[in-house]
């Protein structure tokens, strides 16, 4: 499963390599990726509205990448954003080229700046993972707060203030998404 750190340097690498760029939805190759703020897990039974492609950021400018735990926002200039959640075998590839061998790319967008074209893809084997659209910053800074603080952000004193009186195991605290 991709942990925090992991998620943390893709989006270094993205937005290093990336601000900048227009995305251009190339392919999406499974629409029940793609989810919602109401539905994370996206359209798994395979009914439902289809995403219209300029909420998959097609022809936005891409300005900035923003983590919280292990979810990833793709931000443009418009004020839409891409929530990318990883799952437990989600991936996020920056490609020159893209290998027509490569299984379970479920989402390509081609990425065009004034230096250089690339493709970022989208891959995810066990499915887990999702893509969730935001219309606009309040309703992507709606969705993160509902989760709990970032654990980079947390000093000790707040960790043990988020512990404190709570009867569950260490693990089970850590791993609960709405505490940290």
């Amino acid at each position: 499963m991709p942990e925090l750190p992991e998620v943390e340097c893709i989006r270094l690498c993205l937005q290093r390599e990336c601000v900048g760029s227009t995305a251009t939805l190339h392919k999406l190759a499974r629409d029940d990726i793609v989810g919602s703020i109401q539905s994370p897990r996206g359209n798994r039974v395979g009914v439902g509205p289809k995403t219209p492609k300029i909420s998959l950021l097609d022809g936005a400018t891409l300005v900035e990448f923003e983590r919280k735990g292990k979810q990833l926002a793709f931000k443009a200039a418009c004020g839409r954003s891409l929530i990318v959640r990883l799952g437990m075998s989600g991936q996020v590839l920056l490609v020159d080229e893209i290998d027509l061998e490569m299984k379970h790319v479920h989402a390509v967008w081609l990425l065009k700046s004034a230096k250089k074209s690339q493709f970022l893809l989208f891959r995810d084997p066990r499915r887990f993972g999702s893509i969730l659209p935001c219309e606009n910053t309040e309703e992507l800074n709606n969705h993160w707060y509902r989760l709990g603080p970032d654990a980079l952000t947390l000093s000790p004193l707040d960790l043990s203030h988020i512990a404190k009186n709570r009867s569950v195991a260490i693990k089970a605290l850590l791993l609960n998404q709405a505490k940290v």
